[in-house]
């Protein structure tokens, strides 16, 4: 994400109105593009290979304890152009707001990063292991990075295995990964994925797909207008009844109004409940015509087999 803007307050620009570029991202995004880093308003030096590994280190500390990690930039010039001003360059010319040449947004400022926790909901972790007991592969879809996706995972108990006492990163397939395979050996490597990361809408579809070439009934859930794709292609999408866009609720076939994930246990074992049920009935009257055990069947299965796609959910 980026914006721009102009500063026309002089205690911040020193006489000068320039337009200065923002930028959000993730830590690797952001770093391509910095050159520089910001210690004060007087002081942006280059930023060396040490500096950055120094970052970049920090970063993924903070991302293997679970951590969300959003790092920050900034430029000289518009955010719809595609080109950017050094600091240099800015304070000799007196910044005019025109953006020229040195790189394509590759010569920003590296401000920092943050790192937020964002926890899974109490009772999550439990109904995945429920559900995974039950014999539903529960997988993570996510924009976040490896470390930070692998670190979730097992707090959510999610099958992401062991090496040297940590997690594996065996069970984890990135969107980088998935750009570099065929779609055959896309299919042949989801059955032993738990976690895929830093992924995009399309990296989303090309999983379902993945999934659904090896037979399984997908179910997918998603909340935003990024999400409706894949939620259109699983067999049943599952979209969030408070926090959804309109455009996922409208590409889903159900909407989890709590939003909450646990909720989608009991409707598994209710499924299964009713499955047996249909399926006893016309042996309890042997008798009765075949038109009337059709209807029940025919009248109970739009809400039965959404239920019955939740035997397998990402």
């Amino acid at each position: 994400m980026a914006v721009s803007g102009i500063h026309e307050d002089a205690a911040i620009t020193r006489g000068f109105s320039r337009e200065v570029y923002y930028i959000k991202g993730s830590i690797e995004a952001i770093l391509d593009r910095c050159k520089f880093y910001h210690v004060n308003d007087d002081s942006t030096p280059g930023l060396d290979s040490n500096t950055r590994n120094v970052i970049l280190t920090r970063a993924n500390a903070a991302a293997s304890r679970g951590l969300r990690v959003l790092s920050m930039a900034y430029g000289y010039g518009s955010a719809s152009s595609s080109r950017s001003q050094t600091p240099l360059q800015t304070s000799n010319s007196g910044m005019n707001g025109s953006s020229t040449s040195l790189g394509d947004k590759t010569n920003l400022v590296f401000v920092g990063f943050q790192a937020m926790l964002d926890p899974p909901r109490r009772g999550v972790a439990d109904s995945i292991g429920l559900l995974q007991a039950g014999g539903v592969q529960v997988v993570m879809i996510t924009g976040d990075a490896e470390a930070t996706a692998l670190s979730i995972a097992q707090q959510l108990g999610l099958r992401v295995g062991r090496a040297g006492g940590g997690v594996s990163s065996s069970h984890c397939l990135t969107g980088q990964a998935i750009d570099q395979m065929t779609k055959g050996q896309l299919k042949e490597r989801v059955g032993n994925v738990s976690v895929f990361a830093r992924t995009t809408p399309k990296h989303k579809m090309a999983i379902v797909e993945a999934f659904q070439a090896r037979g399984k009934v997908v179910a997918m859930t998603g909340d935003g207008v990024n999400d409706a794709p894949a939620l259109k292609m699983a067999d049943i999408g599952i979209a969030m009844g408070k926090s959804g866009t309109d455009v996922s609720k409208e590409a889903a076939d159900a909407i989890l109004v709590d939003d909450n994930f646990s909720t989608i246990l009991p409707a598994v074992e209710e499924g299964e409940i009713s499955l047996s049920l249909v399926l006893l009935s016309p042996n309890d009257d042997l008798k009765a015509s075949r038109y009337s055990t059709t209807f029940k069947i025919s009248c109970l299965s739009s809400y039965l087999l959404p239920l019955l796609h939740l035997r397998l959910l990402l």
